[in-house]
This record gives structure tokens, sequence and C-alpha cells, in this order.
């Protein structure tokens, strides 16, 4: 099972460690994943999401409270 929670703490304290963290941005993909996950990854300060088809785009920008779709 996927823990997106774990995940995104994991990624960010790696870009931390690095010097990163203030110079990128992380860009999550949501292709393929249940509204329920992208749902996760925003209750876990995930706000910027990729997606590749408009019609994906549309879908989410609908349903979900997130900042940005790109």
């Amino acid at each position: 099972m996927i823990n997106i929670k774990n995940n995104l703490e994991e990624i960010n304290k790696n870009l931390k460690n690095i010097n990163l963290a203030n110079k990128v941005t992380l860009v999550a993909v949501s292709k393929q994943q249940s509204i329920d996950k992208i749902v996760q990854a925003i209750n876990c300060g995930q706000n910027i999401f990729g997606e590749n088809y408009l019609q994906a785009v549309s879908y989410t920008h609908l349903t979900l409270p997130t900042k940005r779709i790109v």
C-alpha cells in the first residue's frame, strides 16, 4: 500500500537535506490516480498537480480544491 504522507515527507526531507527545498517546486503527477489519493496528497500539503490530458484537468479542477493544476 502506498503511503502518500510518508512519501511526501521523505521527498521534502531529502530536498531540505540537499538545500533545494526553496529552489524547486514539487509537482505531483496525478495521472490515473483516484480522487481519494489526490485528496490524501492535498491533505498532506501537496497543492500543485500535473496532468497530461485536458479531460483529466477539467474533471480534477471541478472536483478538487487544489490551488494549481498544470
